[in-house]
């Protein structure tokens, strides 16, 4: 990987670790630690480190891995809560030298459709607020026809 590729994956990513630790990790310290070098041929993209009850984490970003992984900004966000999610989920994550396979693929599972969740969110931001005054138009309708 070049100095210009890993720069541009860097930067990319960066947009979204700030923004995203504002609006998800509230009062959390996060160390963002960017890597050259990939973290085994798994292909792993990041590694999250939580103190959660310091609300403290350091997230370790494989560059390489995520320029070849993470082609759109929608896969990069995507990324970036998922690592984020997984800070949130730590105090009930079995601690790495005890688990499984299966606890390791039940601790992904949850940390995927917790990302899902988020991601829809963001995508949607009107989906509660519209969802609430339908609920509301239907109480006032309710309401008056109860008056009728």
């Amino acid at each position: 990987m070049n100095d210009e590729q890993y720069e541009k994956t860097k930067k990319n990513l960066q947009n979204f670790t700030t923004p995203l630790k504002n609006a998800i990790l509230l009062n959390w310290n996060i160390k963002n630690v960017y890597v050259r070098e990939r973290a085994s041929d798994r292909g792993v993209m990041a590694e999250t480190s939580a103190l959660w009850e310091y609300r403290t984490a350091t997230i370790t970003w494989y560059i390489p891995v995520i320029e070849e992984h993470c082609p759109t900004q929608d896969d990069v966000f995507n990324l970036v809560v998922h690592e984020y999610v997984h800070c949130i989920i730590d105090p009930i994550s079995p601690r790495v030298e005890s688990v499984s396979d299966d606890q390791r693929a039940i601790v992904e599972f949850v940390t995927q459709n917790v990302t899902d969740a988020i991601d829809h969110m963001f995508k949607n931001p009107t989906l509660l607020t519209d969802h609430y005054k339908s609920q509301k138009a239907a109480q006032r309708r309710a309401a008056r026809k109860k008056q009728q």
